[in-house]
């Protein structure tokens, strides 16, 4: 299989960008927008998947691609929320995903969120490469 890596860059840069521009900052959270944001992706890409509400506003999603047995399960795991903010301390806007210096500013791109994208983009290989 070729991989087309400018198409994956994009579609990496597309998916984190739109993770950063929802406000999940703790307190409260709001993971709620996140697990639905990742639920339409996932449900893009046909994979199932199940949302547990932990009450207020904070819901976590859990999605498995079923193997085949003959190797140890991988589990990648991550979160939404990010640390309050401090806009006086921020160079960019903090929720707005942009792209500025050949890097993407927001609460979360140095954090989670970009490794949550980064999990995501594997579990799409993994499943993408069946």
């Amino acid at each position: 299989m070729t991989i087309n890596w400018s198409a994956v860059q994009d579609e990496v840069t597309r998916h984190l960008q739109a993770l950063l521009r929802i406000n999940t900052v703790n307190p409260p959270g709001n993971e709620t927008r996140g697990a639905e944001h990742l639920g339409k992706l996932l449900t893009d890409e046909g994979i199932p998947f199940e949302i547990f509400d932990a009450g207020d506003d904070r819901w976590t999603l859990r999605a498995v691609l079923p193997g085949d047995g003959s190797k140890r399960p991988l589990m990648l795991l991550n979160h939404t929320d990010v640390v309050p903010v401090q806009r006086e301390f921020w160079a960019e806007p903090p929720f707005e995903g942009l792209i500025k210096d050949g890097h993407i500013w927001g609460r979360g791109a140095l954090d989670m969120k970009s490794l949550g994208i980064a999990q995501l983009m594997t579990f799409f290989a993994l499943k993408r490469g069946n």
